[in-house]
């Protein structure tokens, strides 16, 4: 037999031979991630979705489990579904139970933390899966590929204790970022969806924190008068308790009244003023459109005047100098800056030609006594003022009732007398009579 005789037939016995198959390679774990959006995530909050991924089609029998590190206490997640793709979905549900969750960007706890619990995850050849994780933290892992944060935590609020208008500002502050809100101390929210479902002039709508434990205005507009506690939510939604000290809100506007005048006024006279309330009283030209104090301030010298109520229910006098002839309307706030409806009468200021006119007197006409001590006051029609050039200017007092007795009587060395009427008698006056 030829040499090449011999080789042929050597290739034809190997051919002829079995061929081993070669070893399917296991499933591994290729990352894990969540659908989640990246924020922060408190208790009640929807359940945050995990994704396993594999290197291929796995299929699932029993109920795997991923433990989480969430704190103090880790969580252990059950799968939900996946069987028969490559990606298998486990659940998380934040929970207070034992501890509360917490974590600063949601992660397994460790390589191994994927466990069959009694099942199998196998590919379709029946291959076992690898179950070794990504390094949390590292490249593929649920932290690196998502920041998810777990925040059960709330902040604390506080506010400053004053009392502020409705255009004014609640200064409050937060431990944490989030909003503030100002909430009628009648109600007690349990959730920012609680305040936000309560009488728009009971609550705010959320003021931003730029800064945590720093001073943050939280306006006051459109709130009813009472007392208000700030609340602080936080990035996730936590809701603080309400705040030890309260801000109390007058939203009411002082009523302004003033001793009417029938003439015009000179720009050098004044008016007689009075508020229920303490603040400014104000004259203000017609033609300014008054919104708030602020459009009176702002207004210019020659359009307004004001004055300072230091005491209510008490007439102050509100001059009229520097300002331009014309129509004026009276004005008053109190000292949160809530602005009074105008006057109902007009003040004019022009030229003053006019002298002032007795409107009453106390003690009154027919009046025939008053006590030594009491005042006389008379009441102008329009302001007056002291007769400062020249001080002959006086009132004259006539007394216009004349006693006379008309019945006596002597009892030992005590004589009684009867005068017809109340003889109004002032010190000095002598009583004369004949036996």
């Amino acid at each position: 037999m030829g040499r090449k005789s011999s080789l042929l037939i050597a290739g034809l016995l190997l051919a002829l031979l079995p061929v081993a198959p070669a070893l399917a390679a296991a499933p591994t774990i290729t990352g894990v991630s969540s659908p989640t959006t990246t924020g922060s995530y408190k208790v009640g909050s929807p359940v945050i979705e995990i994704r396993v991924q594999f290197s291929e089609i796995v299929n699932v029998t029993g109920t795997p489990t991923l433990e989480l590190e969430t704190g103090v206490t880790d969580r252990t997640v059950n799968y939900s579904s996946g069987s028969g793709t490559n990606t298998l979905k486990f659940n998380y549900t934040i929970s207070t139970t034992t501890n509360p969750d917490t974590s600063a960007d949601l992660d397994y706890k460790a390589t191994t933390s994927l466990a069959l619990n009694g099942g199998a995850i196998k590919n379709a050849t029946a291959e076992d899966a690898t179950l070794t994780l990504p390094t949390p933290g590292a490249a593929g892992s649920l932290g690196a590929n998502n920041a998810i944060i777990v925040d059960t935590t709330p902040p604390t609020a506080s506010v400053v204790l004053e009392t502020i208008g409705s255009a004014g500002n609640a200064t409050a502050r937060s431990t944490e970022l989030g909003n503030l809100y100002l909430v009628r101390g009648t109600n007690s929210p349990t959730s920012v969806n609680n305040i936000l479902s309560l009488p728009a002039n009971e609550r705010t709508t959320g003021t931003a924190i730029a800064t945590i434990n720093t001073d943050t205005n939280v306006p006051a507009a459109m709130l009813t008068s009472g007392p208000y506690k700030i609340y602080a939510a936080d990035v996730a939604g936590n809701l603080s308790a309400a705040s030890a000290l309260n801000v109390i809100i007058d939203a009411v506007g002082p009523n302004v009244t003033m001793l009417l005048v029938s003439t015009a006024l000179s720009n050098s006279s004044r008016i007689a003023v009075q508020s229920n309330e303490t603040g400014k009283a104000y004259l203000v030209r017609d033609n300014v459109v008054v919104l708030n104090v602020a459009s009176i301030t702002g207004s210019g010298d020659a359009n307004f005047n004001e004055v300072t109520i230091s005491a209510a229910d008490t007439v102050t006098s509100l001059a009229t100098s520097t300002l331009n002839d014309g129509s004026y309307k009276l004005y008053a706030a109190d000292t949160v800056f809530n602005l009074s409806a105008p006057f109902s009468t007009l003040i004019t200021i022009g030229a003053d030609s006019s002298a002032p006119t007795i409107t009453t007197a106390t003690p009154f006409t027919a009046e025939t006594q008053a006590a030594v001590a009491a005042n006389l006051v008379i009441k102008f029609n329009e302001p007056v003022a002291k007769f400062t050039t020249n001080n002959t200017k006086t009132f004259t007092l006539v007394r216009s009732v004349v006693p006379t007795i008309t019945t006596g009587s002597l009892t030992s060395n005590v004589a009684t007398l009867t005068f017809s009427s109340a003889p109004g008698f002032i010190v000095g006056d002598k009583i004369t009579t004949t036996s």
